[in-house]
């Protein structure tokens, strides 16, 4: 997961700055990437509606299907063609292939794999109509596609973003488990520290828990298997 998200985010980053003549950072250096483990097939389905709804909650489109940019969430095979403004071609030398076919899954929400679309559907549906709702009693008005398409990539929110706030590593709604899950994570955190100072120390044979990455990768620690 960290080498896919580094290599997805690095030419996210560089093709578009690349596409809109920018230079510099393209995403916030101040904060790091939020990847949050989903316990149960209830978190799934809960982090899929949000996804899907974020438009409409942010207030930007009333219907999640208005929105301009990407929502994909149907299984099925997607054709996704390599950008000619920051690649190469395969004709000058580019190594990457013209097109690539992405395949979605059914995400695991508990039912079967033919119902997911329809039920992400629904589920997604209500959610926006709760929020139609709650705008309609606050009279507030949704920006539109299209004036969300005339904003200008140079501009920035004019009221501050929270800051040092908490950044959950898994969701779960289930108390119990959620705290169990929270425990096996203080252990893994706990356990990595003291392999990392003995590590440090010299200590020859240390085996770091399951999970670590940076210490492998970049020093070729030693680690537990899954």
């Amino acid at each position: 997961m960290p080498i896919f998200t580094e290599e997805l985010n690095k030419l996210l980053a560089k093709s578009l700055n690349r596409h809109h003549g920018r230079w510099e950072n393209f995403f916030s250096s101040g904060d790091q990437t939020s990847q949050v483990a989903l316990v149960s097939e209830h978190d799934v389905m809960a982090k899929t509606v949000y996804l899907l709804a974020n438009p409409t909650q942010a207030m930007l489109v009333s219907h999640g299907p208005d929105w301009p940019g990407v929502r994909i969430f149907r299984k099925g095979d997607y054709r996704a063609v390599k950008p000619t403004f920051f690649f190469r071609g395969e004709e000058a030398g580019g190594k990457l292939p013209g097109k690539l076919m992405l395949t979605l899954s059914p995400p695991p929400i508990g039912v079967q794999d033919r119902l997911c679309d329809d039920v992400v559907q629904r589920a997604a549906s209500a959610r926006e109509q709760q929020l139609r709702e709650r705008a309609r009693l606050a009279r507030r008005r949704f920006l539109g596609a299209k004036a969300v398409k005339a904003q200008s990539i140079y501009r920035s929110p004019k009221t501050p973003a929270p800051k040092r706030g908490m950044s959950p590593r898994l969701a779960c709604r289930d108390k119990w488990r959620r705290i169990e899950m929270l425990g096996r994570l203080a252990s893994f955190v706990s356990s990595y520290r003291e392999k990392r100072e003995a590590f440090i120390r010299g200590v020859v044979g240390v085996v770091f828990p399951a999970g670590t990455y940076q210490m492998a990768r970049q020093y070729g620690a030693r680690c537990e298997e899954l």
